[in-house]
C-alpha cells in the first residue's frame, strides 16, 4: 500500500512536470504571435452554451478547472459572472491575467490543481473546456478521488460541464514523431496499454546547445461507461452526455465527449 503511494505521488509529480513544459512552450508561442485561428473561434458558442446549461446568474461564481491563458474564463467574466480561474501553469496565468486587465475584467486566478484550492465559499458551478479532465488521472481510483473534490466544492443542485469535442472512443495508437523549434527538437513516444487503458508518453527535449531534458506523462482513457458509473459514485446526476458544447446528445459515431451532471 505505501509503495502504491508513493508511486502514485511520483506520477503525479512527473505529469504535472510534463504539464509544465507543455505549457510553457503554449505560452511563448502566443507571446511571440501565434494564431489560434479556427481552434479559438468556439469561444463565443462554448461560453453561451455553458452559462446557460449552467443555470448561473449574473454574480453567480463559477470554477474555470485548466483554465489555461484564460479565453474561457474571461469570456465568462463579461457575462457577469464571479470567475476563478484554475491552472497548473504559472506561464499560462501570466497571459491570462495581463489578458485580463486589458479586457478590463476581474478574474481571480489561482496556480496549481484541485487539491491545492481553498475557498472561502463553494461555488455555483464548475465548467472545464477543452480537454478530458479525467485524462488528468492515472485511473479509477484518482479520477473518483478528482470527482469527490469538484462535488465538495459545489453548491448542492450545483452543475458541473466538462469534456472536450476532439476525444476519441478508439484508445490511441502507438506512434512516434517529433516537432522542431529555433531552440529546440522534441521527440515523442506513446504507447497504449489496453488492460489498465494507460497512454504513457515520453518527451525529450534537445537543446541547440546540447541541453537534453526528459518528460514522462501517464494519462487514463475512460470509456463512457467507466465516466457515468464514477458520475454516480461521486453523487453526481448526469443531466447531459454531448458531443462538444452544444444541445445535440451524444452520439457514439462522432468524435468528442463532453458531460453535464448535477451535485446531487
Amino acid at each position: 500500500m505505501m509503495q502504491s503511494v508513493e508511486n502514485s505521488a511520483n506520477q503525479l509529480i512527473e505529469n504535472r512536470a510534463w504539464y509544465e513544459h507543455s505549457a510553457a512552450s503554449w505560452a511563448r508561442w502566443l507571446r511571440a504571435g501565434g494564431q489560434l485561428g479556427e481552434w479559438a473561434d468556439n469561444t463565443f458558442t462554448d461560453i453561451q452554451f455553458a452559462s446557460q446549461t449552467l443555470d448561473v446568474r449574473e454574480g453567480d461564481t463559477v470554477l474555470n478547472l485548466s483554465c489555461g491563458w484564460g479565453r474561457h474564463a474571461i469570456a465568462l467574466a463579461h457575462y457577469g459572472l464571479r470567475v476563478i480561474g484554475l491552472d497548473a501553469s504559472a506561464d499560462l496565468l501570466e497571459l491570462a491575467r495581463e489578458t485580463s486587465e486589458q479586457a478590463a475584467v476581474s478574474i481571480t486566478w489561482v496556480h496549481g490543481d484541485l487539491s491545492d484550492l481553498v475557498l472561502e465559499d463553494t461555488v455555483d458551478a464548475v465548467v472545464q473546456f477543452r480537454s478530458n479532465l479525467l485524462d488528468w488521472t492515472e485511473g479509477p481510483a484518482a479520477a473518483l478521488h478528482l470527482l469527490d473534490l469538484v462535488h465538495a466544492i459545489l453548491k448542492p443542485g450545483g452543475r458541473f460541464l466538462f469534456g472536450t469535442p476532439d476525444w476519441e472512443a478508439t484508445p490511441p495508437r502507438q506512434e512516434e514523431s517529433q516537432s522542431e523549434t529555433p531552440e529546440t527538437t522534441e521527440l515523442y513516444q506513446h504507447s497504449f496499454d489496453p488492460r489498465s487503458r494507460t497512454v504513457r508518453s515520453h518527451t525529450v527535449v534537445i537543446g541547440r546547445d546540447g541541453s537534453r531534458r526528459e518528460y514522462r506523462h501517464r494519462a487514463w482513457h475512460p470509456t463512457v461507461e467507466q465516466v457515468a458509473a464514477l458520475l454516480y459514485q461521486a453523487d453526481f446526476v448526469i443531466e447531459g452526455q454531448l458531443n462538444d458544447f452544444g444541445y445535440l446528445p451524444y452520439d457514439p459515431s462522432r468524435p468528442g465527449l463532453v458531460w453535464l451532471a448535477r451535485k446531487a
